[in-house]
């Protein structure tokens, strides 16, 4: 007989963590690129409120990591990932659009620590890298063995809470792929043990 086994399910979290926070190291650079060069002050002394300049700022974010995403989903489903195609896509759309919110938010305050925008991008970057080992490694020993409350804790820190979003999308999607049935729908929300 043949193993077929959806790798793509079980080892999909950490690469798509890292894949979908690259947008952070881009956003923190153009933040502070920005504040670098003085173009915000420039653009206060025309008349821009910092109101409007923080909105415009966050709804182009949101956008670019939508679009982003978009592509990410269309092309991982026309090649057949599991987990775009067996999940729900309007579960998918919700915890992406959840996620491109937050990075967007996480962005921001990034750039505040930074005044210069090489240091700022490659603290962004070290932070993708290392908080994607650091879920990978402690959320599923919480998860599968460990007390439920430590992970639930630990969510509270976005590259966490961002793990635990694509691990129950990858766990859902290998299931459905052994038992031949369906991924996560809303109606799994509920079950006993999900954490999304």
């Amino acid at each position: 007989s043949r193993l077929s086994l959806d790798f793509s399910s079980l080892l999909g979290p950490l690469f798509m963590m890292w894949f979908m926070q690259l947008m952070l190291p881009v956003n923190v650079f153009m933040l502070v690129q920005e504040k670098e060069a003085g173009l915000r002050i420039m653009m206060k002394m025309q008349g821009l409120k910092d109101g409007a300049y923080y909105a415009v700022q966050y709804v182009w974010m949101v956008l670019m990591y939508c679009l982003f995403m978009t592509i990410f989903v269309i092309f991982g489903s026309l090649i057949g990932l599991k987990i775009f195609t067996l999940n729900s896509y309007s579960v998918q759309f919700v915890c992406y659009f959840l996620w491109g919110n937050l990075l967007a938010s996480l962005s921001f305050y990034s750039s505040a620590w930074n005044a210069t925008a090489r240091p700022g991008v490659l603290l962004a970057v070290v932070w993708v890298i290392i908080s994607g080992f650091m879920a990978n490694l402690m959320m599923v020993q919480y998860i599968e063995s460990g007390p439920e409350w430590i992970a639930k804790m630990l969510e509270f820190v976005p590259a966490f809470g961002l793990f635990r979003c694509l691990y129950e999308l990858s766990q859902y999607a290998f299931l459905a792929d052994r038992n031949g049935g369906q991924g996560l729908t809303w109606s799994d929300l509920s079950d006993e043990g999900n954490g999304m």
